[in-house]
């Protein structure tokens, strides 16, 4: 008896070693097994990576896809990964507060601070660098040109560089707004939008020049700004305007036009001459995502391409190969050019941003982390 007590003192106190050590063990290793569960392949054919980045209001964060990979940048580093998450390198950068663009094969990161652009290859290796006149205020690329628009004092500079770094136009417009710069495939045109204030009313404008710096032509536009410009890969310009969308010659007479009628809060021009947009009724009447919002599909001639409606709130259009992109909160749908939905996926988690990668991966940022996946 006495025996048969002492075992069962001996397993009580097993007992409370055991309860001790589960108490341990979700206290201390639950951070670190939750963590690698959130990486966990939830969905074997579609989530492949997960990419933490600090996540913080002081922190500059920029994204661009260059030939279907994702360069970020976030703080001070700058990281290119492939479709499927994997980091091809990762390089420190100084430079504080970053603007990314890309070229074909050339990451374009700009300080705007310093007024610096500087060309980066698919190695992370520095191939060329140019200072702005001016202090940077927006940067872009177009076919094999960077563009940027610097202000010095009170006049704003329009400058054109090709993809070796070289200056192939430069411009001075005074005192006006620049919103949007497009050049032709052959670079032999630049055409950019300005916006300036005349007797106390909005004037926007298109105004076209040669590679020469020589002034083809102006229009403008009362009461109405010139929100996005577009040179299409046949030679003519798309505009848009605050209520219209519109086609010129070369030459700048009108080929055709197209009402507005809308908000218009979500916007992409393409080389094809294919025009996305989402509208929504006016803002002054409610807070925009809380009132009815559609997506149009615009093609080269100016023809309404059938829609199905989206009914969501539309976070944001992102541009595929011959497809766009229309994303909401938890919803992504690829719509060709001719208005069909050829992709319809839900999320279990909220789309910040979307990036549309190689092979057909995508990358999405949600909270504080990049999810990689393949949406085929």
């Amino acid at each position: 008896m006495r025996h048969r007590r002492y075992k069962e003192r001996n397993n009580y106190k097993y007992l409370i070693v055991l309860v001790l050590a589960a108490i341990v063990i979700t206290c201390f290793a639950y951070p670190y097994f939750y963590s690698a569960l959130l990486k966990t392949d939830f969905n074997p054919n579609r989530l492949i990576r997960v990419s933490g980045f600090k996540d913080s209001s002081q922190t500059r964060r920029e994204f661009a896809v260059v030939s279907g990979q994702l360069a970020s940048f976030q703080g001070t580093a700058l990281k290119l990964q492939s479709g499927d998450g994997s980091t091809l390198w990762q390089k420190e950068f100084e430079i504080e507060e970053p603007l990314l663009a890309a070229l074909d094969n050339i990451i374009v990161a700009a300080d705007t601070e310093k007024g610096t652009l500087i060309g980066i290859d698919l190695q992370g290796s520095i191939m060329w660098r140019e200072t702005a006149k001016g202090r940077l205020i927006r940067v872009g690329t177009d076919r094999k040109f960077v563009w940027a628009v610097s202000r010095y004092q009170q006049d704003t500079m329009v400058e054109v560089l090709n993809d070796k770094g070289e200056s192939a136009a430069y411009f001075s417009v005074g005192g006006a707004e620049v919103f949007s710069v497009s050049l032709s495939a052959d670079g032999s045109y630049i055409v950019f939008s300005t916006a300036e204030v005349k007797d106390g009313r909005i004037t926007g404008s298109i105004v076209l020049y040669n590679k020469d710096g020589t002034m083809e032509w102006a229009k403008s536009y009362r009461d109405s700004l010139v929100m996005r410009i577009k040179i299409t890969d046949e030679g003519f310009i798309h505009a848009l305007k605050e209520d219209a969308l519109v086609c010129l010659d070369m030459d700048g007479s009108t080929k055709w036009q197209r009402d507005i009628n809308g908000y218009i809060s979500k916007v992409l021009l393409t080389n094809q001459g294919v025009t996305v947009l989402t509208l929504s009724e006016d803002y002054r009447n409610g807070v925009p995502g809380s009132v009815r919002e559609e997506t149009f599909i615009y093609d080269k001639e100016g023809g309404l391409q059938n829609l199905p409606d989206h009914r969501q709130y539309i976070e944001g259009l992102v541009p595929g190969e011959d497809c766009v992109g229309v994303y909401s909160a938890r919803r992504l749908r690829l719509i060709d050019y001719s208005g069909k939905a050829v992709i319809d996926r839900e999320f279990d988690r909220d789309l910040i941003a979307v990036f549309l990668l190689e092979d057909g991966f995508m990358a999405y940022i949600s909270a504080d982390k990049i999810y990689f996946e393949s949406y085929l």
